[in-house]
């Protein structure tokens, strides 16, 4: 039979375990979970009702030997390591009840439940370093301070956290300018039925951008109709602007009269 050999991501994890304040049986146990998959980069252990979720990750190589640059790329590996960590114990908690064929964006699922589970969690703990180029972070929970343990998520909290990922991702491509991929995750949004003005007015921006006004013109009058009752006087604005540049300015004129109208009416 051959030998497991170790990695360097095996290695700084238990390295790191081995220095940390957890109880003995706590890094024996962890490091036991390291052993069997030593090629693995993440690791779940659990021991006395408390499960501890691993991450390791290499610091990438640059050229920028400036100290502050080094450090910065140090302390975001290490949030990333953090991040994957408590990704990986939300994970372990859903215990696959997550359906991805409704949730297909993976880093959009995995961020919904992340933050889904955190605001379950009265006790999460985790700290992080970095041990020979390799950044670990470390995640724990004891399961007594999880409330509603066993009861399945709200499929509403996790549409709305997945949405908002999406969101920011869209928002992101838009910055930059990528119309065409800003476009494409709006719509991602739009098959999840998320009730969110300012997600469909982008939509329709990036079409005004892409030279599609007929496009941008019929969304916003879709979102108009259906959501305008909960629509701000600045988003009413947005919605008249759209309408504006696709041409039609009749109706530019009307939702922004409209718009005027609630704002008279909120200082009332």
């Amino acid at each position: 039979m051959g030998t497991a050999h170790s990695s360097v991501f095996s290695d700084s994890a238990i390295s790191y375990v081995k220095d940390s304040l957890l109880e003995q049986d706590a890094k024996e146990a962890i490091i036991a979970t390291i052993s069997n998959d030593l090629n693995a980069k993440s690791w779940i252990t659990k021991i006395n009702n408390v499960i501890y979720s691993l991450c390791a990750l290499n610091v990438p190589e640059i050229n920028n030997q400036k100290v502050f640059v080094i450090k910065t790329l140090e302390r975001d590996t290490i949030k990333r390591a953090s991040l994957v960590a408590q990704n990986n114990l939300a994970l372990y908690l859903d215990d696959g009840r997550l359906d991805r064929k409704i949730f297909t964006d993976k880093e959009a699922a995995d961020y919904a439940l992340r933050v889904s589970y955190l605001s379950k969690i009265k006790g999460l703990q985790t700290s992080a370093n970095i041990v020979e180029r390799v950044a670990v972070g470390l995640a724990w929970v004891g399961l007594e301070s999880i409330s509603d343990i066993d009861e399945p998520l709200p499929e509403k909290q996790i549409t709305d956290n997945y949405c908002e990922y999406l969101y920011n991702r869209a928002q992101n491509f838009f910055n930059k300018g990528d119309y065409v991929q800003a476009l494409e995750t709006f719509k991602q949004i739009h098959f999840m039925s998320w009730a969110n003005v300012k997600a469909y007015l982008g939509a329709s921006v990036c079409f005004l951008k892409m030279d599609r006004p007929d496009d941008a013109e019929k969304l916003a009058s879709e979102v108009f109709s259906v959501l305008s009752n909960d629509m701000t006087p600045d988003e009413m604005v947005s919605v008249s602007k759209i309408f504006y540049h696709s041409g039609n300015k009749d109706d530019a004129f009307k939702v922004l009269l409209n718009a005027y109208e609630v704002m008279i009416m909120k200082r009332k």
